[in-house]
């Protein structure tokens, strides 16, 4: 989106690349901001997958067990 506003008499046109949420008068910094958070969710998409990936130990495991008698016998 486009619009031009007037500052102290002098016409500036602004560049809104998410539908008017957020101007700026240079379109370059429109651009980068896209990329900027297009990157971070990128980022925290791949968090969350290797926080998915993850498994919880089983309570039951023969490992945990032994860790529980080896403490009980101190």
């Amino acid at each position: 989106m486009v619009k031009q506003i007037a500052i102290h008499g002098q016409r500036v046109k602004l560049f809104s690349s998410d539908k008017g949420r957020t101007w700026s008068s240079n379109p370059r910094s429109i651009v980068a901001y896209g990329q900027r958070k297009q990157r971070l969710c990128c980022e925290l998409q791949k968090t969350f997958e290797r926080v998915d990936e993850i498994q919880d130990p089983e309570p039951n495991s023969i490992v945990e067990l032994e860790i529980r008698k080896s403490r009980a016998g101190n």
